[in-house]
């Protein structure tokens, strides 16, 4: 197996790390304010909690794809860089979004999206590349 393919799966590795640690984050706040797994309606930490990990699981879905598309069409250098850069800003997002901090919240949520763009469009330039036979 090549690097790019351990890259992808390291970085896949990670994501699903950091959606069990927002699920893990839900338990604990159950705990903490002692909500039964059936009463969680209207307990608003638990429910931005609960929002963060959803959120999470929705993004999943969109970056997970184009990152292993781009084990076929990018260089695995950019795959480490960009795929850490996005765990790292998911992060950041999930931690200003659960502590009602709109500032990180905007950094981790601007900064995710816009390595989720980078990245898409380097799977199509290299797509484009391969389709068109262009040698560098």
């Amino acid at each position: 197996m090549s690097i790019q393919f351990y890259t992808v799966i390291f970085i896949t590795i990670l994501i699903t790390l950091l959606t069990q640690a927002s699920q893990v984050s839900i338990i604990r706040t159950r705990r903490k304010f002692d909500i039964p797994p059936a009463g969680s309606k209207d307990h608003a930490e638990l429910d931005r909690f609960h929002r963060a990990h959803t959120d999470q699981i929705e993004q999943n879905i969109v970056f997970l794809p184009i990152l292993w598309v781009s084990s076929v069409l990018v260089n695995w250098m950019f795959i480490l860089l960009l795929g850490l850069s996005w765990v790292l800003l998911r992060a950041v997002y999930i931690r200003g979004f659960v502590t009602k901090n709109d500032k990180i919240r905007d950094l981790g949520s601007t900064g995710y999206l816009a390595v989720q763009i980078t990245l898409f469009f380097l799977v199509f330039a290299g797509f484009g590349i391969d389709l068109l036979d262009i040698k560098f």
